[in-house]
C-alpha cells in the first residue's frame, strides 16, 4: 500500500501544471486536484468546458494511470481515437468492466478476439473475476453466431 501510495505522489507534480490549465478561467487545480472526484465531477460537468479541455484532462488521468476517469472524459469530449485506445488499454490489461465500458461507450460489439486476449491477460494477471466474464462473453457470442 505504501509504494502505491508513493508512486501516485511521485506523479502528481508532473501533471499538476497541465491539469491547472484545463478550465476555460484558468484556475490552479491544487495538488490533489487528479485524485479529487469533486474537481473531476466539476470540469467533466462544466457546460463550457469545451472537447479540448476535456480531453486534455483524459490525456492527464490517462497518463496517471487512471483509465476509468480518463474514459469518462473522452466520452465526454467524443473523442472515439481515445476511447480505442482505452479499449486496447483493457483488451491488454485484462480489464473486462474497462472493455465492456469503453466497447459501450463506442457503441461498437465485442469481438471475440479481443475477448479471447482480455480473457488470457486477465488470467496472466491474476484477475480471475475478469476471465470469467469475458469467457462468458465469449460463450454467448459463439452461441448466437452458431444460430
Amino acid at each position: 500500500m505504501d509504494r502505491l501510495v508513493a508512486a501516485a505522489v511521485s506523479i502528481l507534480p508532473t501533471n499538476l501544471n497541465a491539469l491547472s490549465q484545463l478550465t476555460q478561467e484558468n484556475a490552479s487545480l491544487d495538488l490533489m486536484a487528479v485524485l479529487n472526484w469533486k474537481a473531476k465531477r466539476q470540469l467533466s460537468e462544466n457546460p463550457n468546458a469545451g472537447a479540448e479541455s476535456l480531453t486534455k484532462a483524459g490525456e492527464e488521468l490517462l497518463q496517471a494511470g487512471f483509465l476509468a476517469d480518463s474514459l469518462d472524459f473522452f466520452q465526454k469530449a467524443s473523442n472515439n481515437d481515445m476511447l480505442r485506445q482505452i479499449l486496447k488499454l483493457a483488451v491488454e490489461q485484462g480489464d473486462f468492466f474497462l472493455y465492456t465500458k469503453a466497447r459501450s461507450a463506442l457503441k461498437v460489439e465485442p469481438e471475440l478476439d479481443d475477448l479471447k486476449s482480455l480473457a488470457d491477460n486477465a488470467s496472466q494477471s491474476g484477475l480471475f473475476l475478469h476471465k470469467s466474464k469475458a469467457e462468458a462473453l465469449i460463450e454467448e457470442l459463439s452461441l448466437k453466431t452458431a444460430k
